[in-house]
């Protein structure tokens, strides 16, 4: 399976989850860039999302510093009072760490009670080695 393959598959699983759960899901690179197409976002980030300077861009930078000083998942209220959390993954998709970053919900319940699940979707290590698997003799 190539790097594409894979992430062709990891975006499926997050729209997939995404939906299920009702909410956002997206993966981040260590400098906040988006690895994976953003699934679920609400109408209140639909016109911040994508603007540079935005205090949307700017809060997931900021999320991804408080990750790093703290070194563990984390749950904030972004600047338009959505609960949002940023948490480690073990993905291939660079030589940087990749993070999801899921939530952007009003109601905390819902990361409460679907932020287990998603998180260990997403720190399974889907990885593949470069060298094909070869049978036990």
């Amino acid at each position: 399976m190539s790097k594409t393959d894979l992430l062709v598959s990891i975006q499926t699983i997050q729209d997939l989850l995404s939906e299920h759960f009702n909410m956002y899901l997206c993966l981040v690179d260590e400098m906040g860039q988006e690895i994976t197409l953003p699934s679920g976002l609400p109408l209140e980030c639909v016109d911040h999302q994508f603007k540079e300077n935005s205090k949307c861009h700017t809060c997931t930078k900021n999320l991804l510093e408080k990750f790093q000083n703290n070194e563990k998942d984390f749950t904030t209220r972004c600047p338009y009072g959505l609960y949002v959390n940023v948490s480690p993954t073990m993905l291939p998709f660079s030589n940087n760490s990749v993070f999801l970053i899921c939530g952007k919900v009003k109601d905390m319940t819902i990361l409460e009670d679907h932020f287990k699940i998603v998180n260990s979707i997403f720190s399974l290590p889907l990885g593949f080695p470069k060298e094909p698997f070869s049978r036990p003799k």
